[in-house]
């Protein structure tokens, strides 16, 4: 899905970076589905962000890889966690597996 919202991106991104909302606001969706009070944000770049809440089914997604570090949309990560990259300046991109 896409959406394009006339909005602030700045404000846009500050709701993802706290995920202490989601048992409240999101109890019949996400908050069914995924850790409370639980998030990992990487740093990409000097811009970019990825930041990584795990699914009730985590078990230490891409542990069995050896020696390439590539993660693909079919990789167990994505099916046990929702993830969303933060590319400067507004572009923000989330993959739910559930939803595909």
């Amino acid at each position: 899905r896409e959406w394009v919202l006339n909005a602030n991106w700045q404000i846009i991104v500050e709701t993802f970076l706290e995920t202490y909302h989601v048992q409240f606001l999101h109890h019949d969706t996400l908050g069914t589905v995924t850790h409370k009070n639980v998030v990992a944000v990487d740093r990409l770049d000097q811009r970019s962000l990825r930041h990584t809440v795990p699914l009730l089914n985590f078990q230490e997604a891409g542990k069995e890889k050896h020696g390439n570090d590539r993660i693909t949309l079919q990789d167990p990560f994505f099916s046990q966690t929702t993830t969303t990259y933060f590319l400067f300046p507004n572009v923000a991109i989330s993959i739910f597996k559930r939803f595909f």
